[in-house]
């Protein structure tokens, strides 16, 4: 598990805070109260602070460890998400499916930083990206998930999660990433294009079906337990 900064990223990891200073009149209006009017002041200073992640989730590779289209398809979104949004951090989740046949010091987390960086370096904005950080070991979405959040998550104060990944596999992985953060995180999804011969679609129900079996004796936001669970099954067993 590693991240690692590009040029000056490392200022996108800080906490930002609005570039003006705010003064309360009172009364603020003839609608608000001072007590309403701390309250939405408060309520602003929050909102400036809340740290924002993101998570893209591989999708396969190719057996020469390139991506394939749907895993370049959502690496090329989380860039786009990179110039929209500052971003504390920028996680790349996934090795590889137990059956991929690619070589084995290439994962998808590693060639979706690839293309990321790429297409900063081809429009000049390298410096701009975030820490960018490698999930390495999930061989599922349950274990993009889990993995994810034990390693670069749990130990950060709340703030919101995107999620980058094909809308037929959104719906599961908001779920599953909801599951394994606590209550206080605000997590969303960022989709990416469908790819156009995606065939996916008619599991992802039966799938949603089995990741809430799993979680159904599990507390919301209990990592720990959630990832001893996962580690004494298949795939991760072998």
């Amino acid at each position: 598990m590693s991240c690692f900064e590009i040029g000056s990223a490392s200022a996108f990891g800080a906490w930002f805070t609005l570039p003006f200073s705010i003064k309360i009149k009172r009364p603020i209006c003839s609608q608000l109260s001072s007590y309403q009017a701390r309250k939405e002041y408060k309520s602003m200073k929050k909102k400036a602070k809340t740290a924002v992640y993101a998570v893209v989730l591989g999708s396969g590779l190719h057996a020469d460890g390139s991506p394939t289209p749907v895993t370049a398809i959502r690496a090329r979104e989380a860039f786009a998400l990179t110039q929209e949004v500052k971003l504390k951090k920028l996680i790349f989740s996934g090795y590889r499916a137990p059956d991929n046949t690619a070589a084995k010091d290439k994962s998808e987390a590693g060639a979706m930083a690839e293309i990321v960086k790429s297409e900063a370096k081809t429009l000049g904005k390298e410096a701009a990206l975030p820490p960018l950080c490698l999930e390495e070991i999930s061989l599922d979405t349950l274990g993009n998930a889990i993995f994810t959040v034990e390693h670069f998550l749990a130990g950060e104060k709340p703030g919101k999660l995107i999620i980058v990944t094909s809308p037929f596999h959104m719906e599961r992985a908001i779920y599953l990433f909801t599951q394994v953060l606590s209550p206080e995180w605000i997590v969303e999804g960022r989709p990416s294009v469908e790819w156009e011969k995606e065939t996916r679609q008619p599991g992802a129900a039966a799938a949603l079906e089995r990741a809430r079996e799993f979680f159904k004796e599990l507390k919301q936001g209990d990592i720990k337990a959630a990832s001893a669970k996962l580690r004494a099954r298949k795939p991760y067993t072998k």
